[in-house]
């Protein structure tokens, strides 16, 4: 939802709720007010409502699974859009436009969980039956340069690298390109780019996750180097991204084990740091 589609749809929920009018097509755009606000705890509930009422609204699937895969929380992600796979295989009269987004958000989910053959199953067809999807195109691209390489993957990756997105596709553009260059072990230039996902998309837990881990993991190469300096920089550095993660998601896995090496390796308390 974009700044002035937000307040219409706010104003479209004011007016259903206030006539009396509930139902999952409602709760639906509640939830993707919640989303496009960064509230996910609000967006998984109205999310979860549609999918345990009498008749499923399809597109719940699709939105509570790119919540869970903002969160960073990929399996939850993965298990619901497969749900959602399979609840529209199951009933194919329900003609909806949703079934190619589960399809792509569920590719997409595997590929970044590193299940690069459940991937391929889903983003190996997509791509031939929607060759121009902005989405698919992005998943498709990130599947090929995890699964065939640099070399196989350079000129779509030449394709992707000029891309002008639209200030609402930068995030996951930098993300993308960010993570591309985690794969081929350039953790600096990974750093920069993620440090831009998170610029634009300041609450996505998945680019905070990405961020810290390759921050770590500059601390540990700088230690390795004998730049003390530098690798304490990237380590204090990461502790505050991760402090940042618990900000949303207070048990989030990646933060804890993060939580755990910090103090092991760096002897960095987050409840020290500065603000």
């Amino acid at each position: 939802l974009t700044q002035s589609k937000l307040e219409l749809a706010e104003r479209l929920v004011w007016i259903g709720r206030k006539a009396g009018v509930a139902g999952n097509r409602i709760s639906v755009l509640e939830g993707r007010i919640a989303l496009r606000r960064r509230d996910f705890t609000a967006a998984e509930a109205h999310f979860r409502q549609v999918l345990t009422g009498a008749r499923i609204e399809p597109w719940a699937y699709f939105y509570l699974g790119r919540t869970y895969t903002r969160m960073g929380r990929l399996q939850e992600a993965i298990e619901v859009l497969y749900e959602g796979d399979r609840y529209l295989v199951n009933h194919p009269e329900r003609r909806t436009k949703a079934k190619d987004a589960i399809r792509t958000q569920l590719g997409l989910a595997y590929v970044l969980n590193g299940d690069l053959e459940a991937a391929s199953a889903i983003l190996d067809s997509l791509i031939e039956q929607e060759p121009d999807t902005p989405e698919v195109l992005y998943a498709h691209w990130l599947l090929t340069v995890m699964r065939d390489g640099v070399e196989k993957a350079s000129e779509a990756f030449e394709v992707f690298r000029i891309a002008e997105p639209k200030r609402w596709e930068k995030g996951t553009y930098h993300l993308y390109y960010g993570l591309f260059l985690k794969a081929i072990d350039d953790l600096p230039k990974a750093n920069e780019q993620f440090a831009l996902a998170h610029k634009y998309d300041p609450c996505n837990v998945y680019i905070l996750i990405q961020y810290a881990e390759t921050l770590f993991s500059l601390a540990l190469k700088s230690r390795v180097d004998t730049d003390m300096k530098l690798s304490k920089a990237y380590a204090t550095k990461c502790a505050k991204i991760v402090r940042r993660i618990f900000e949303f998601d207070p048990v989030n896995p990646s933060a804890e084990d993060l939580q755990i090496e910090l103090y092991n390796e760096f002897d960095i308390q987050l409840s020290q740091l500065s603000q």
